[in-house]
């Protein structure tokens, strides 16, 4: 089985894996599509012996919860850190209006 055929039949699974960790709404497309990617270009002899292991959901759960929650990961970088900074921008603005009245 090639990469390709794997993702084709996991990608409902990753999906619904995805909307049952509490992923917020906007970031649920975003973060499939990299969950995507990254196996698509995974090491095809890993990602098959995985597959056929029965292991397949084990190991995205695993991904999907690195790369949503580590500040580390790719999907944070190009996502959620952007959408962190507005919110301790707001944050602060709010702390410091409040202060004033």
């Amino acid at each position: 089985m090639t990469n390709n055929q794997i993702v084709e039949a996991v990608s409902g699974d990753v999906l619904t894996m995805i909307q049952n960790m509490a992923v917020k709404d906007d970031h649920r497309d975003d973060l499939f599509m990299e969950i995507l990617l990254i196996l698509l270009t995974y090491d095809h002899k890993k990602l098959e012996a995985i597959y056929n292991k029965n292991q397949i959901k084990f190991f995205i759960a695993r991904i999907i919860c690195n790369q949503y929650y580590s500040i580390h990961s790719a999907f944070y970088k190009q996502y959620k850190k952007y959408e962190d900074n507005k919110y301790n921008l707001a944050n602060n603005i709010n702390k410091e209006d409040g202060e004033e009245n």
